[in-house]
């Protein structure tokens, strides 16, 4: 038997945002004397002990090692990430946003051994990160960015889908130093975070600049959302994102990512909106984003603004 804090199984099932019921489930079956609940509530007032097996149906259960169970009390949690998303205005993801905030904790482990190898390589480091403010303005950021990564429009364009498009701007993001990944669950298509929660966010560091896109996007707004997250990381801020929040620093981040993939002057090939149906208008935005590897809300976006 092993002997595992009570307040040690609470924080670590709350943590993976499941609730008692949902949780017993995954490491007990019931049986004529207590329900799967009955022992797993036991369990966390400390009336009973887990066994070896399941000691390990738990920890892979709440996304936490095994070394967790062992400590005397719950973990300080890290810093939390600046969050601009939009609150949402119908329901609340609980299980995804505690899986994201699995997913951050994963990608900062990860960040952290990254780090350690470049500083012991003497690596030098990425001097773009944090070299910029909201006043530097957006067409010059935009010209930063391009030039530190050595992006060529027409390439991207040239390219024969979004996914080829985003894989071109992958490779020039970490020609320049940063860590481009697309991850969307913990390990298992059963740990799957929708874009509804989040779309990306970034890790500004010296060292290993990580932006993290979800794989469950539209593949046509990857770009976007990889060079959205890169403004964050001129700017020197850790955070999350969403859609399209309208806060001063999403808003900026938006116009910089817009700047780079679609110049202004080129909406006004658009024909005239005011009197045509949605049908119509939608057909249009369809035809125009396709050949510019961009997505249909990237130009209906832009439009609005």
């Amino acid at each position: 038997m092993v002997a595992v804090k009570p307040e040690i199984l609470i924080w670590a099932r709350e943590t993976a945002g499941l609730e008692l019921e949902e949780a017993a489930r995954k490491i007990y079956t019931d049986s004529g004397k207590s329900s799967a609940v009955e022992k797993l509530r036991a369990l966390e007032l400390g009336e009973r002990e887990l066994t070896q097996k399941q000691l390990f149906k738990l920890a892979k259960s709440y996304h936490q090692p095994l070394l967790v169970f062992y400590l005397p009390r719950p973990p300080v949690p890290d810093e939390p990430l600046e969050d601009f998303r939009t609150p949402p205005l119908q329901g609340f993801d609980r299980k995804g946003e505690a899986r994201l905030r699995l997913l951050i904790r994963d990608m900062k482990a990860s960040q952290r051994i990254v780090r350690s190898l470049l500083e012991v390589e003497e690596t030098p480091i990425r001097e773009y990160i944090g070299s910029t403010r909201l006043e530097t303005g957006l067409n010059q950021v935009a010209r930063h960015i391009v030039g530190q990564i050595g992006f060529d429009l027409a390439d991207f364009r040239g390219k024969q889908n979004a996914r080829d498009a985003f894989s071109y701007l992958r490779e020039r993001l970490e020609s320049a130093g940063l860590f481009v990944l697309l991850a969307s669950d913990l390990g298992s298509h059963q740990t799957t975070i929708p874009a509804e929660v989040f779309r990306g966010f970034a890790l500004a560091d010296p060292f290993a600049p990580y932006i993290v896109i979800n794989r469950q996007d539209a593949e046509s707004a990857w770009s976007f959302t990889a060079l959205h997250e890169a403004t964050h990381l001129w700017l020197g801020k850790s955070a999350i994102s969403d859609a399209y929040s309208e806060s001063q620093v999403e808003r900026f981040c938006n116009r910089v990512a817009a700047a780079i993939l679609l110049p202004a002057a080129e909406l006004r090939e658009l024909p005239p909106m005011r009197e045509a149906t949605l049908n119509e208008a939608a057909a249009a935005i369809g035809d125009f984003a396709a050949p510019r590897n961009i997505s249909h809300s990237m130009v209906t976006y832009n439009l609005r603004q």
